[in-house]
């Protein structure tokens, strides 16, 4: 999944990984926030769900560090 996908750029302590790419992926993540709908969206059909991970928890433990 894309958003699973740029958390791992992010979080991920790879020397050969560059800064630049972590900060896009950063961004990338902050463009989808910016969707009116996105945040609501996100947690009712992943968190809420009984087989998916909570995505919207863990997207915000990210963004909170």
């Amino acid at each position: 999944m894309y958003i699973k996908k740029l958390m791992e750029i992010i979080t991920v302590e790879n020397p050969k990984m560059p800064y630049e790419m972590k900060e896009m992926a950063l961004e990338a993540i902050v463009q989808l926030w910016r969707i009116p709908s996105f945040v609501t969206e996100l947690y009712i059909n992943y968190d809420c769900d009984y087989y998916c991970s909570n995505l919207f928890e863990e997207l915000t433990k990210l963004l909170s560090k």
